[in-house]
């Protein structure tokens, strides 16, 4: 094997985990779902330990549902044709974006701070206290 074959054959793979790990685009998406990740996150759930750190730090007991839910879907994708599976998962990921979507986010809690707040006499762009030349007024970095 020469140098070159040696170096794509590195190449390949180094490619596939940075495409799990940043999908940017739908194309990079893996519309697959492996059923013996589902059970053991479902089961993990279950556990004594899990339990009480929820109830620990929650009060209650954690719904573990959702992870049922995918441990079904999983076994349904497993059962019917690569097409059917994939247009499945995909479905599957769109309901979870839309949830997500929908609750709460820091953007729902924090507000952007104007510029001209009394209470803020110092901060950036605070009007005759500003420095002229639009700095923050600290020290430099080069």
């Amino acid at each position: 094997m020469d140098r070159e074959e040696k170096v794509e054959l590195e190449w390949e793979s180094t490619e596939k985990p940075l495409k799990m790990q940043h999908p940017n685009t739908p194309g990079d998406i893996d519309y697959t779902c492996k059923l013996s990740d589902a059970f053991d996150n479902y089961f993990a759930c279950l556990t004594v330990g899990k339990q009480l750190s929820n109830y620990y730090r929650y009060g209650e007991k954690r719904p573990c549902s959702k992870l049922w839910q995918k441990t079904k879907l999983c076994m349904k994708v497993k059962m019917v044709s690569e097409k059917s599976g994939m247009e499945l998962m995909r479905e599957y990921r769109e309901k979870q974006e839309a949830e997500r979507a929908s609750q709460p986010n820091v953007f729902d809690v924090w507000t952007r701070r104007s510029p001209d707040n009394p209470a803020f006499p110092n901060s950036v762009g605070a009007g005759a206290d500003a420095p002229e030349d639009g700095s923050t007024g600290g020290p430099t970095i080069v």
